[in-house]
């Protein structure tokens, strides 16, 4: 019996030193494909990070604008009941002024404001609707406003600084 054997892996034969080197110069070749796709992969997720930190940034400044414009919006609607804070005004002034910020409610509803109107007496009388306003102009009326009486304008805010109360005081 005769067996052949033939020895491939056998330092320093012509077989093996092909092979040898074939797998040295794919480790070489390897090598900076793996650095460089862990490079790829560290840079993508500090990217995505910042990204991230960019939206939430984002968010934030974009809320405090909100809250910024709806402040500035309640200001602007308001303008014309603050601007009355404090000053001396005629009863025709009184009764258009009721008129014009009670004209969307009708009985059984309410504003979102109340008008206090207060005589010299004391006595005050509070308008929370259209229909109640009405009676300020009827000359016929016990709660009838004189145009030519003088009245001065008190505005009242709750804690939150919205407008609760216009009062107006007669002199």
């Amino acid at each position: 019996m005769e067996t052949d054997f033939k020895i491939t892996n056998r330092p320093g034969t012509k077989e093996n030193s092909g092979t040898n080197m074939t797998h040295r110069s794919c480790a070489i070749e390897i090598a900076p494909r793996a650095l460089l796709l862990a490079v790829s992969v560290l840079l993508s997720v500090l990217l995505v990070s910042l990204m991230i930190s960019q939206f939430i940034s984002a968010r934030e400044m974009a809320n405090i604008s909100s809250e910024y414009i709806s402040d500035r919006t309640e200001e602007i609607k308001n303008s014309d009941i603050v601007k009355l804070d404090g000053l001396t005004v005629s009863g025709a002034d009184v009764v258009n002024f009721c008129l014009k910020n009670l004209e969307n409610t009708y009985s059984g509803e309410e504003a979102d404001i109340r008008i206090v109107l207060k005589g010299t007496s004391g006595n005050s009388r509070t308008y929370k609707n259209y229909e109640a306003a009405l009676k300020l102009r009827d000359p016929e009326n016990s709660e009838y406003v004189n145009p030519v009486t003088k009245w001065i304008c008190h505005v009242k805010r709750n804690k939150n600084g919205i407008i609760t109360d216009v009062e107006f005081t007669k002199k």
